[in-house]
């Protein structure tokens, strides 16, 4: 009986060559650098569009409070409805105007007395944040929109407004009014008809 040995040919065959070991790890080097690129680049896209989506989001919610607030004006005659004032202030070109509406906005639950109108004034401070510094300064650069809500209407004494800094950064603010002929840039339905 022989033994049949093997050749010399396939003698040392049996693993791969050091250079198919070098040659698969450079092509898996690649593959995951290619997938290393497509996934960052695609963590960046997410990320940047979340950053412009939240830029937006403030701004498009202040425009929703005061769309809300301006479609629920009440009419200036009524014991709890008050004046509608609209004062126009400038400074160089830019304007700082203030608005004093009585709106029926308000929410009603059961944990507070009032209904739903209220008085709310809208008007732009100095950021809280800064405010000493910028009094300082002689040309402000941007101011913060605020809303002052004042809830209970039949309070015996004046109460202070619940203010909320609406949107950061605002550089001016500025409101028109319609008499029915023309735009005004003030208003003060205590001395106007309409």
């Amino acid at each position: 009986m022989s033994k049949n040995k093997p050749s010399r040919r396939h003698r040392g065959r049996d693993g791969f060559t050091l250079l198919e070991v070098l040659v698969a790890a450079a092509m898996f080097a690649v593959i995951v650098g290619a997938l290393y690129s497509v996934f960052y680049g695609a963590l960046r896209l997410r990320e940047n569009s979340y950053l412009a989506f939240e830029k937006n989001l403030p701004k498009d919610y202040v425009v929703e409070i005061i769309k809300r607030d301006l479609a629920n004006v009440a009419t200036p005659a009524g014991i709890l409805a008050g004046a509608m004032i609209g004062e126009k202030e400038e400074q160089g070109e830019l304007r700082f105007d203030r608005l004093e509406i009585h709106t029926a906005s308000g929410m009603v639950n059961d944990t507070e007395p009032w209904g739903d109108i209220q008085k709310i004034e809208y008007s732009l401070e100095q950021p809280a944040e800064r405010r000493e510094d910028r009094e300082e300064r002689a040309t402000p650069e941007s101011y913060d929109l605020v809303r002052a809500v004042t809830r209970n209407l039949l309070a015996s004494t004046t109460e202070e407004p619940e203010t909320q800094r609406l949107l950061q950064g605002v550089q001016s603010l500025a409101f028109r009014y319609y008499d029915g002929q023309d735009w005004q840039d003030s208003w003060d339905s205590t001395t106007r008809e309409n």
